[in-house]
């Protein structure tokens, strides 16, 4: 998975983040050097073509006019400390290869951010700093306090079974999400219109667009895993489908799935308290990741459900879903929320509506998914007692880093660039979030527009009255929307913004009513609502036995060939995605525009 931070402190002794340093005199303009090593198209990136209209660039001595996050911090450093330093920022394209990296000691980085699962490996074989206890609140005070709730608990044991402390100890959060199914409602409905006039059965009206009567159908279907594994005669949805080329992510779900009973049974139980449930599901307890046999029947439950699951899909992506959504190549994708994110946004650029779910089901029968953290960590290169002025001064201005990438206004433009959500609480990500999916807001925005309609801005008085009609309607039928809403349809989010922030009235602004265009959309990939929350567990590392035998089983499952029309159909389409591909490379794939032209 993909993919937020200020400050100095005596640092004890044996905790040094060390890196190469240069001279830094002032007189010769030499730096100091900051190592990041970061998952691909996860930061923020300016790009003219884009920022320049959507962002607020206006002031020339903000640190954020004009520049990449890494430059940002640069000119912020010589600002605040009046030095020179340089950022060296790299990337890899897998938790793995960053920790093979990391495990030859040729190469050293001041911070990495990966995944909550990364952490626990890292950490459990010795090789990331624990922050002092009397720093965390500096680490953390920009983080929501959700955060701290999910990974606190997270123990940390050695091979051996011994405990090195918790995961918050290790790390800072960065980003966060989910894995669901990202779909497009129309491709199924138009290419399978009998199977839904069936469904509708009396209520069909010929009369009437079908996809308006059938949207529902497919939200439904998506609203459980099951839809991945039909194989009824006549469904639209076997064969249509990607898996992502993830081993955790994938056996997850297919462990979610073959237990979809027990899992009902936990949420129905436990309550709020169901993660605890799941995710003993998912993992393997800690007092068995040296049980042979033990992870032997985990992995054969795993197996068999992604056979079943494999068998069903078109195939395996790797980084390709998104672009073979907006082509629709497939009409669906097992992917992380933040992919969804992007894809979604894009997609409105051709006309198309993609949705997003978390297929967590219902009281008809309650499932579940994984939720992720990636994380700042701080891996070990120094060693011996002593501990230079330059040692210190090298993880102060680390730390302040991982401090700056925290603050509310820096996780907001991340969060703008790459469409994942940041672990950053702060008001300016809230505004920014109401601004995107509030409906009273987006009422707002539509209305302010209506009233400053130019003529300038159209080629006919006709065509400007034509265009406000539409924006009339639109405004009238979400207002009407708004005018209905119940307490069910409410989104809650004051899980991760608190109750600090109130309006005029002192009502809670993380809870409102959801713009209707995003409320099955994006809203759904960046921010689960608060009544999702206990069908949402962490999958936490199986150790080296369990890791090893997860990639057994997923060498298994990766072998088989795909069904000779799905190479057939990769073969023949793979020329007509480079054009788009193309495209997406040119806008660097990481252009997430959330905001609609009017809001900007």
């Amino acid at each position: 998975m993909f993919k937020i931070k200020k400050l100095v402190v005596f640092f004890p002794v044996s905790l040094f983040a060390v890196a190469a340093l240069s001279g830094c005199s002032k007189d010769n303009h030499a730096t100091r050097v900051l190592r990041i090593y970061n998952s691909e198209d996860y930061i923020y990136e300016y790009d003219p073509e884009y920022d320049d209209e959507y962002a607020d660039l206006e002031n020339e001595d903000s640190y954020a006019y004009k520049m990449n996050m890494t430059e940002q911090f640069e000119k912020y450093w010589e600002k605040e400390h009046g030095e020179k330093i340089e950022v060296i920022y790299e990337t890899f394209d897998t938790n793995e290869t960053m920790f093979n990296e990391l495990q030859t000691g040729k190469s050293h980085y001041d911070v990495v951010i990966t995944s909550d699962y990364m952490v626990q490996k890292l950490a459990s074989k010795d090789m990331l700093y624990k922050f002092p206890e009397e720093e965390m609140d500096f680490y953390w005070e920009n983080i929501s306090t959700y955060m701290t709730q999910k990974l606190e608990p997270i123990g940390i044991v050695k091979s051996d079974g011994t405990s090195v402390g918790n995961l918050t100890q290790f790390c800072v959060p960065y980003m966060w999400g989910t894995i669901g199914i990202m779909y497009n409602p129309a491709k199924y409905i138009e290419e399978a219109p009998e199977f839904y006039i069936n469904r509708l059965g009396d209520t069909y009206d010929p009369e009437v667009d079908l996809y308006d009567q059938a949207l529902d159908l497919v939200i439904e279907d998506f609203s459980s895993w099951d839809v991945l594994y039909r194989t009824d005669e006549g469904n639209p949805y076997s064969k249509s489908f990607s898996i992502k080329d993830s081993v955790r992510d994938t056996f997850a779900i297919s462990t979610i799935h073959a237990n979809q009973d027990k899992i009902d049974q936990i949420v129905r139980e436990m309550g709020d308290n169901a993660p605890e449930g799941i995710a003993d599901v998912i993992n393997i307890p800690t007092d068995k990741l040296n049980d042979k046999e033990y992870i032997s029947q985990v992995m054969k439950v795993g197996l068999d459900d992604m056979q079943k699951l494999k068998a069903n899909a078109f195939g395996f992506e790797t980084d390709s879903g998104k672009t073979d959504m907006t082509t629709q190549k497939i009409g669906a994708n097992l992917c992380w929320s933040g992919d969804a994110t992007w894809a979604m946004t894009e997609a409105e650029e051709f006309g198309l509506e993609l949705y997003f779910s978390l297929p967590l089901g219902n009281e008809d029968g309650y499932s579940a998914s994984n939720i992720w953290f990636d994380c700042f960590a701080m891996p070990k290169n120094h060693s011996g007692d002593e501990i230079s002025e330059e040692e210190q001064a090298q993880y102060n201005m680390t730390k302040e880093f991982i401090n700056f990438m925290g603050q509310p206004e820096n996780a907001t433009q991340n969060s703008y660039c790459v469409g994942y959500t940041p672990a950053t609480s702060g008001e300016e990500v809230l505004e920014y979030m109401l601004d995107m999916y509030d409906a009273n807001r987006n009422i707002e925005a539509m209305q302010d527009e209506l009233d400053n309609l130019s003529i300038d801005d159209f080629d006919s008085e006709e065509e400007m009255q034509e265009y406000a009609a539409e924006l009339q309607e639109e405004i009238d039928a979400e207002q009407e929307y708004v005018d209905n809403a119940t307490e069910e349809d409410m989104y809650d989010l004051s899980y991760f913004f608190g109750d600090e922030f109130v309006d005029d009235d002192g009502n809670n602004i993380a809870i409102f009513v959801p713009y209707s265009y995003y409320a099955q959309r994006q809203l759904k990939a960046q921010y689960p609502n608060a009544n999702e929350l206990n069908r949402l567990a962490i999958m936490k590392d199986f150790g080296d036995i369990g890791t090893q035998a997860l990639l057994d089983t997923w060498e298994t499952v990766r072998t088989n060939s795909l069904p000779v029309w799905a190479i057939i159909l990769l073969s023949v389409e793979v020329a007509a995605g480079l054009g788009l591909a193309g495209y997406f490379i040119a806008r660097k794939v990481s252009r997430k525009k959330l905001k609609k032209a009017r809001i900007a």
